[in-house]
C-alpha cells in the first residue's frame, strides 16, 4: 500500500473529506489555503510518520489503527477529567451546553 493511498482511504472516513487538504498528491504535507483543522493535520501526520513503505498492506492498517487507537484513549482520558470536574460522569455533554460540531 502506498502512503498516497493510505491517505486517501482514511480521508474517506473523516467528515466533509478533510484530510485532503493537509497532503499532496505524493503523500507530502502542504498547508490548507483556508482551513485549519489541527486534528486533520495531527491524523495526517500520524500516517505519515509511521508509515512503512516495505510493510504489507494489512501491516500498513494495522499500524493505522493502533496509532489513531492510541490517540482515540488519549482523547478519552481528556475527555473523562473534563467531564469529571463538571460533575457529570455518564454523558458526553454537559447540560446547558452548545455544540460547536459541524452541520
Amino acid at each position: 500500500m502506498t502512503l498516497i493511498h493510505l491517505l486517501k482511504l482514511a480521508n474517506r472516513g473523516y467528515p466533509d473529506r478533510g484530510l485532503r487538504l493537509y497532503f499532496r498528491p505524493d503523500g507530502t504535507e502542504c498547508e490548507p489555503k483556508y482551513s485549519w483543522d489541527t486534528l486533520a493535520q495531527f491524523i495526517v501526520r500520524e500516517l505519515r510518520d509511521t508509515y512503512d513503505p516495505n510493510a504489507s498492506d494489512l501491516d500498513q492498517l494495522t499500524e493505522a489503527v493502533r496509532v489513531l487507537d492510541t490517540a482515540k484513549r488519549d482523547l478519552d482520558g481528556v475527555i473523562n477529567i473534563l467531564m469529571h470536574a463538571a460533575g457529570n460522569r455518564r454523558r458526553r455533554t454537559l447540560p446547558g451546553a452548545r455544540s460547536h460540531h459541524r452541520p
